[in-house]
């Protein structure tokens, strides 16, 4: 098996995660995030011999990601960001599942509330689990911002949260 062929499958892992990206950016239909998520693959393989390792390679991949994302949003308006859970909760009891129910449309509703790039932030810090110098090379920002980003998105959920809570 030639290294593109390697390369090309261990791509293929992120094809997920590059979806959920692509909604967190405003890229709402299904049929545009496919196409995107095959078009950062492509460029991926194509521009694999740009990679050498001085970083972790999502955070390249995710970079890419958000420049094909970027170019995508500039041609097209954008559309209002939907967090839909595409996988339901066979193995909770129905107050469970109203309780997360409630709190998933809640999450929804305060991530959706966020600034696009606040809400890349948040997805690449609580989602993918990237530390700081990580969110801050993908986004092109400086450490600091990310920081001051994510201290600005904590008070405003728990603002939220109590506003939530005494409704």
């Amino acid at each position: 098996m030639n290294s593109n062929r390697i390369f090309s499958n261990n791509l293929n892992q992120y094809s997920p995660r590059l979806d959920y990206f692509l909604k967190t950016l405003g890229i709402s239909r299904p049929e545009d995030r496919e196409d995107l998520v095959q078009d950062i693959l492509a460029k991926a393989v194509r521009s694999q011999e740009s990679y050498h390792g001085g970083f972790a390679f999502s955070t390249w991949l995710y970079t890419i990601a958000r420049r094909t994302a970027v170019d995508f949003l500039r041609k097209k308006q954008p559309v209002p960001v939907s967090y839909e859970d595409d996988y339901p909760s066979a193995f909770l009891k129905p107050e469970e599942c109203l309780l997360r129910e409630e709190e998933r449309l809640f999450i929804r509703d305060f991530l959706s509330s966020l600034k696009s790039e606040q809400r890349q932030i948040a997805y690449l810090r609580y989602f993918e689990n990237f530390p700081l110098k990580k969110i801050a090379l993908v986004l092109g920002l400086p450490e600091g911002t990310v920081k001051y980003h994510l201290f600005e998105i904590k008070r405003q959920l728990k603002e939220a949260w109590k506003l939530y809570e005494t409704s």
